[in-house]
């Protein structure tokens, strides 16, 4: 029905599963990559984190703000793309992105980008469905409306293609 607040209630669980693989501590910069309603940036405020979000959705962008506010914490908003993050070179400990920037249509781009702004020996976690189920064939069937040059759709869910684009 459009509503992604539902979904992203459903997925919050998964921010702090996140969080805890990348290790995330008070004394961490944080950058959350297509941050929707803000479940891992609140995440990882509530650590400690100094965190900065990044969407292309004004709605949810103001949507994750409302929510952080209400929680006492604080997270800088940014609009902008995984493909082109409004991020300096090297400047967070930690690039985390939660079922979004899987959906980017240049993914080599995309991971370019992450590693960009990830400090050296820095941490970037990104979340992908499995190639199976519903969520698997929702992902299809947007990569096959996508407006990019043909080729096949990501890999998300094996490892050596993974590596390969990183």
């Amino acid at each position: 029905d459009g509503d992604y607040s539902r979904t992203a209630a459903v997925l919050a669980p998964v921010a702090r599963v996140v969080a805890d693989a990348a290790r995330i501590g008070p004394q961490d910069t944080v950058l959350d990559v297509g941050c929707g309603t803000g479940n891992f940036a609140l995440c990882a405020a509530e650590r400690g984190a100094r965190v900065t979000a990044v969407d292309p959705a004004d709605v949810l962008l103001a949507h994750a703000g409302e929510r952080v506010a209400q929680a006492g914490h604080h997270v800088d908003f940014l609009r902008g793309s995984a493909a082109n993050l409004p991020c300096p070179d090297a400047s967070f400990d930690v690039v985390a992105s939660v079922f979004a920037l899987i959906f980017d249509p240049d993914p080599e781009r995309s991971l370019s980008e992450a590693v960009r702004v990830a400090r050296p020996g820095g941490r970037v976690v990104i979340t992908s469905w499995v190639a199976e189920g519903a969520l698997h064939g929702a992902s299809v069937a947007l990569w096959s409306v996508l407006p990019a040059e043909p080729r096949d759709p990501p890999r998300w869910d094996e490892p050596t293609w993974v590596v390969e684009a990183f």
